[in-house]
This record gives structure tokens, sequence and C-alpha cells, in this order.
């Protein structure tokens, strides 16, 4: 993680700069108490993008070209037969990635409701004691726990089928490639029984590492999208606080200011015009 972490430490000081040098009309259309949040978000997604998945998605990618290339040299009969195998894997997996990621949401959800009603709960104690509470409030902690668990065992129960799926597909594929190399051999075909079981061990693996490929690349995408903000900041200078290059006149003394037919309106309400046609003569 050396280079994430790089990253942050340059781009940190930079993003605050250029925040640092907009004019006040930037901060009247946001949240000035929410700009750190999105400031951190940015940096990390930007950090994430660069990080550890990003290097699984280049070997992932790398196994694959080469693992599909040397398992078609070394028998190009068994690294097709294996192709065709890869989807009935792929189902299984699919099975499983979803069952685990509904059991996290579901689970979350739920105990987040419960943990909810806790708070609430020892918040106002004296209130619900008072009222004779504690009883009802019992029940709705229990049916938040209880939906988690049924949730939870729904859930485990998919990625058990998903698991036992995926081997018997795995061992079947395996069954397969075994019965339809030696058969190849058994009818005089110029392969060997270690070149055939390297092809089938090359596929398989290129094959379970496809999963691993788009995270990486998606997280570099995103990185690019949370910080568009900060190019833009960084590239467009303000009106007023020039940072990147001051190209205005100078201005010399000034012994009058005199103002005519002036219009203004605050940014955040562009419709709302609090000044309008003033005039005047200092």
């Amino acid at each position: 993680d050396a280079l994430p972490i790089c990253l942050m430490a340059r781009f940190r000081p930079l993003y605050f700069e250029a925040m640092l040098h907009r004019d006040i009309g930037w901060f009247e259309v946001r949240d000035a108490g929410a700009l750190p949040a999105e400031m951190a978000e940015d940096l990390d997604k930007w950090a994430e993008g660069f990080g550890n998945k990003l290097g699984v998605s280049i070997m992932s990618a790398s196994c694959v070209f080469f693992g599909y290339a040397l398992g078609i040299y070394l028998s190009w009969q068994v690294a097709l037969m294996m192709t065709v195998m890869l989807p009935i894997l792929a189902v299984g997996a699919m099975v499983m990635g979803q069952a685990m990621m509904e059991m996290v949401m579901e689970t979350q959800t739920a105990y987040s409701k419960a943990s909810t009603a806790v708070e609430e709960v020892l918040y106002a104690l004296r209130t619900v004691v008072a009222f004779g509470g504690e009883r009802r409030e019992l029940d709705r902690y229990e049916s938040a726990v209880e939906i988690a668990r049924k949730g939870g065992l729904k859930n485990r129960i998919k990625t058990g089928a998903g698991m036992g799926y995926l081997w018997f597909a795995y061992f079947a594929s395996m069954a397969l490639a075994f019965w339809f190399g030696m058969t190849l051999v058994y009818k005089d075909v110029d392969l060997s029984v270690g070149s055939m079981m390297s092809a089938f061990f090359c596929v398989l693996t290129a094959g379970f590492t496809i999963g691993q490929i788009p995270p990486g690349f998606t997280g570099l995408i995103n990185a690019r999208v949370y910080m568009a903000r900060f190019f833009y900041i960084k590239d467009n200078d303000s009106h007023i606080q020039r940072r990147l290059k001051e190209d205005r006149k100078e201005c010399g003394p000034i012994q009058t200011i005199q103002l005519d037919n002036v219009h203004f309106s605050y940014p955040a309400r562009p419709d709302i015009r609090e000044i309008g046609r003033a005039s005047c003569r200092e």
C-alpha cells in the first residue's frame, strides 16, 4: 500500500489549498461543514483505486491471458473442453457471492435497527420505565434480532448450496477432462498425460481468476469519478482569488469610486435579486 499512502500525502494538501482559494460564492452553494468529509471520501476513493485491488486485477488478467495461452499450447482439445465447463463453474460462484452480499446487507440492516432501538431505550430509560414499556421494547428488539437470524440462516443455506454446487462442478469438470484426455491418449493423439493435466489446471486456474479482474478496474473508474471535483477546482481558477495565474491589470491609487446600475443576488438564490440598479459615487 505504499503507492496509495504516497498519493494521499501528496494530494491532501493540494486539495485543501485548492479549496481555500475558491470564492465565497463557491462556498455559498455548498455545505461548508460537509466539505471535509467529502474531501476525505474523494481521497479515500482515489487511494483505493490504486491499492491492492488494482494489483490483483492486473495479476488476474495476466494469469487469464498466459493460462489460456499455455493451456492451448499444451493441448488445445482439453483447453476448449474446459472453456465449455467454465460457465457452469461461474454459476455456482455467482450464487455464492450474491448470497454472501445479501447476508451482509440483511444482517447489517437488522442489527442497525436493533441497535437504534437499544439507544432510544437507554436514552429515555426513565420514561420507558415510568410508562411500563419494558416488555414492549424487549419485543421490538427481539423482532429485529429475529429478522437478522432468519436472514442469516437463509443466506447461509444459499452459500452452502452454492459451495456444494461449485465443488460438484469442479470435480465433474476434472473427471470429464481426465476422461476426455485419456480418450485422446488411447486414440494415439500426440498428447502426454503430463501435458493433459497441465492444460487442465492452466485453464481451470485462469477461469477461477476471471472474477478477480473487474474490482480493480472498477475502483480505478470510481477514483476518476470521485476526483473530478478536485481536478476541476485545481485547474479552474476563481474569479477573485487567483491561485494559478494573475493576469489582471494592476490598479493605481483610487481617488473616487462610482457604481452605476449594479445588480446583486446570492449564488444560492440566483432568482432573488437582493440589490437592483444601485448607483452611488464616493
